[in-house]
């Protein structure tokens, strides 16, 4: 196994998420300090960041859930007694771009297919 990132961020490291496909890890840092949390992508086979701590959201209550084609997605919830995913967020992982956002929203892996479960009628997420 050969060392994929050697890197000193100025936050603690909470999550890593390592993409199905792409040799990219995604990495969740978190300041208690500023209550902020930022995310990093970082690209193993050229060795060098992506994008380096771009904040997506702007709320504590927010963690990486999955990588899937050009996307990661994060959930928001709305506080820390309460586990339910309050919002659904996918985010270009490219273009640095939000791209949408659905409200109790859940997303599932399911053998090879995402299965998309939502409470509100009529989203369309897709073109």
């Amino acid at each position: 196994m050969r060392q994929a990132l050697q890197h000193t961020f100025e936050s603690t490291v909470w999550n890593i998420l390592c993409h199905p496909q792409d040799d990219i890890l995604f990495i969740e840092t978190r300041s208690e300090a500023n209550t902020e949390v930022r995310f990093s992508a970082f690209d193993i086979n050229d060795n060098k960041f992506l994008w380096q701590d771009i904040a997506i959201t702007d709320t504590w209550w927010c963690s990486l859930l999955a990588a899937a084609g050009n996307n990661i997605y994060l959930y928001e919830f709305l506080d820390g007694h309460n586990p339910e995913p309050s919002l659904l967020i996918a985010f270009d992982i490219r273009s640095k771009k939000r791209l949408w956002q659905i409200p109790q929203a859940r997303l599932e892996l399911a053998g090879n297919a995402w299965l998309l479960a939502t409470t509100e009628a009529g989203k369309q997420l897709f073109d």
